[in-house]
C-alpha cells in the first residue's frame, strides 16, 4: 500500500505534514474532481494513471463520486457498529461442558442448536476454552501436559533403542 505525505495548512505561517493512506488520497482526488464536474469514467482513468495497481476498483470509484456529488464532505470511512462476542461466556462454556459430559458423541451443530449459539462459537468453546478434540466420533479432553509429553517422548525413544538393538543383535533378550 502506498503512503502519501500531504501538507496541511494550519495557519498562514506554518504547514504540517501528515501521512495519508493511498485509498484516502484517491478519495481526495475523487472529491476534488467530482466538485469540478468531471465524469466518473474520466476520474477513474486519471486515478489509474496516477496510482497504478493501488487504484480503487471501478465500483468504489463510482460510489465515492456519487457520494461526493451529493455533497459528502468526509473522505474517511464511516465507523461501523460491530457486535461483540457475547456467545463465549462462562455460562455457555459450562453448558457445553455439561452436554459433552452427558454424551461425548454430540456434533457441533446439535450443541449449537440446543444452546442457541453459533456453530463458530461452539467450535471456539470446545477447541480453545475446553481444549477438547474429536477422536473416533467422541470428544476427548487433551490431557497431555508438557511434563507428560516429555516423559512419553523419553519412553518412546528408549523403547525405539531397545528395538534397534534387538534388530542389530547387540541386545540379548
Amino acid at each position: 500500500m502506498l503512503i502519501y505525505r500531504v501538507f496541511l495548512k494550519v495557519d498562514r505561517r506554518t504547514m504540517s505534514e501528515q501521512v495519508v493512506p493511498s485509498s484516502v488520497a484517491q478519495r481526495n482526488v475523487i472529491k476534488f474532481l467530482s466538485i469540478e464536474g468531471v465524469r466518473p469514467f474520466d476520474i477513474l482513468t486519471r486515478l489509474q494513471a496516477q496510482f497504478g495497481d493501488e487504484t480503487l476498483s471501478k465500483m468504489q470509484s463510482y460510489e465515492w463520486h456519487k457520494r461526493f456529488s451529493a455533497r459528502r464532505e468526509r473522505v474517511e470511512n464511516e465507523s461501523h457498529d460491530r457486535h461483540h462476542r457475547t456467545s463465549i461466556t462462562e455460562e455457555n462454556i459450562c453448558a457445553v461442558l455439561e452436554l459433552l459430559e452427558g454424551d461425548r458423541r454430540f456434533a457441533l451443530e446439535v450443541i449449537a442448536g440446543s444452546l442457541g449459539i453459533s456453530y463458530g462459537s461452539v467450535h471456539s468453546i470446545i477447541h480453545e476454552k475446553l481444549d477438547f478434540r474429536k477422536v473416533s466420533a467422541r470428544w476427548v479432553p487433551r490431557i497431555l501436559i508438557p511434563n507428560k509429553k516429555v516423559c512419553i517422548l523419553k519412553f518412546v525413544r528408549g523403547f525405539w533403542l531397545v528395538i534397534k538393538m534387538k534388530e542389530t543383535g547387540y541386545l540379548i533378550a
